[in-house]
């Protein structure tokens, strides 16, 4: 059979030629060799094979088996494209928009892909159809157009383009020259999904775990979540995990959350890595291992993840498999307290762990600027804390009214604080109580906590001042 293509190629047979250039390219019978079949593509070319035209300027396009040669390829496309070529047309147009699956170029001419395009696109060829989409939705080569790109978007979707689905499905989901329509919205996203894109996976995931207007479906989003983290997706991963191990959509299961936390963390996601530490510290899905809890929080931790400094703080705090460390735990807890996230339960353990070194005689009265950072962000604990302190005067001066302001602002939340709150009114006149009242509203005005608490001090030392004159 090969020697038959070869002796009708030899003759002229262009049919033979193609066929033979093919053989080569593909090592199909023979040994691949580029360099033969560049000749025979360019003899059947030469003699107006319409296919053989469009592989070489594919070929010169990529640089498959010769030096990449961009104006080679838009010759021999042209002569494709002028036969009526939807494949080459929509290449010209590629091309010649100076980016695309051929790499940058430097033949841009937004004039000549616009035209090069619309021809693919009047023929019904998907990829250019979206192609001018995208044109006409960023207007680039001609005058932006929503409606225009919606036009071009559906036909494409239509015929089953997985990026002109994901982009129609984009439209509906936010609207953009069109009522916005999440139901629609995930039907062609659901489309793409099913071809196993990745990003429409994840999309659905989202839609159905957040109600995204669709009815919630916890099931369907983990559904979606688990093949978009099939595919290897480290965020899709997380969520995976976060599902199993909250019973989400699946049955709960900290083995499987401790497998999916474990791939995403692997690929250094900060999120998996503070979750797959805390699991091994409370020993879910796994053997409980201090040592190995401490690798993964300190990953996320050094990324500055506030979850894993807080819980490396309370292990070198705490935990009783390993030498309690109060420098390792202030180091973290800061880490937390001053970094991104200014976060005020660090700043709350940052002022326990001064009050318990002070205690031992060390610190004194550290523990007080951390318990005001972490009561001016609202935590219940840091007030209560700063209500004892004011009350018992450790360190500081007794103030039964700061006392009361703060134990009253923790007694919301906290029965403790609430008896003791109730225990001090009844040693305060009705005076003092309004006093005390006044400051925690002036305390809640925007940036005012510490000034006002500040003001407040300042003014009654004064006063105790003047008495004693």
């Amino acid at each position: 059979m090969f020697n038959y293509t070869e002796f009708m190629a030899k003759r002229g047979n262009k049919k033979a030629q193609f066929k033979l250039g093919q053989r080569y390219a593909e090592g199909q019978g023979v040994e691949q060799n580029y360099d033969q079949a560049i000749a025979w593509y360019t003899k059947a070319a030469k003699q107006g094979h319409l296919e053989a035209q469009y592989i070489l300027g594919w070929m010169y396009g990529q640089g498959q088996g010769v030096t990449q040669d961009y104006e080679e390829a838009v010759k021999w496309f042209e002569f494709a494209a002028k036969q009526g070529s939807q494949e080459a047309q929509y290449a010209l147009g590629i091309l010649y928009s100076g980016t695309g699956y051929m790499g940058v170029t430097p033949l841009i001419d937004y004039e000549e892909s616009i035209k090069w395009l619309q021809k693919s696109a009047d023929q019904e060829y998907a990829e250019a159809q979206n192609s001018l989409g995208e044109s006409y939705e960023w207007g680039v080569g001609v005058s932006r157009s929503i409606e225009k790109a919606i036009h071009w978007y559906e036909l494409a979707a239509k015929q089953g383009h997985l990026e002109a689905q994901k982009n129609f499905g984009r439209i509906y989901k936010e609207g953009l020259g069109i009522n916005q329509n999440y139901e629609e919205a995930t039907k062609w996203y659901q489309k793409a999904a099913e071809q196993g894109d990745l990003e429409s996976q994840k999309m659905l995931g989202t839609i159905y775990l957040e109600s995204k207007g669709v009815e919630q479906d916890n099931q369907q989003a983990a559904l979606w979540y688990r093949q978009a983290a099939d595919q290897g997706d480290r965020e899709a991963q997380r969520i995976v995990g976060s599902m199993y191990f909250n019973g989400l959509g699946v049955v709960q299961d900290y083995q499987q959350a401790l497998k999916w936390y474990h791939l995403a963390a692997e690929q250094k996601d900060t999120e998996s890595q503070a979750a797959l530490g805390m699991l091994y510290i409370k020993g879910e899905g796994t053997d409980q291992n201090t040592h190995e809890a401490i690798y993964w929080l300190k990953q996320a931790a050094e990324r500055s993840n506030v979850q894993a400094q807080i819980a490396l703080g309370e292990i070198y705090e705490k935990d009783q498999r390993i030498e309690k460390n109060y420098e390792e735990a202030i180091y973290w807890y800061r880490l937390a307290a001053v970094g991104w996230g200014w976060d005020s339960e660090a700043q709350y353990r940052l002022g326990k762990i001064y009050a318990e070194m002070q205690d031992s005689g060390e610190n004194y009265q550290r523990e007080i600027p951390w318990y005001l950072l972490s009561a001016a962000q609202q935590h219940i604990g840091a007030q209560f804390a700063l209500g004892r302190i004011y009350l018992k005067g450790k360190g500081i001066p007794i103030n039964k009214i700061v006392a009361y302001t703060f134990l009253n602002r923790a007694a919301m939340k906290n029965g403790l604080a609430a008896e003791a709150r109730d225990t001090l009114i009844e040693t305060l006149t009705g005076e003092e109580i309004e006093s005390g009242k006044t400051l925690s509203k002036k305390m809640d005005e925007p940036g005012n906590f510490l000034i006002a608490l500040n003001q407040f001090l300042r003014k009654e030392n004064k006063i105790e001042q003047t008495k004693e004159i």
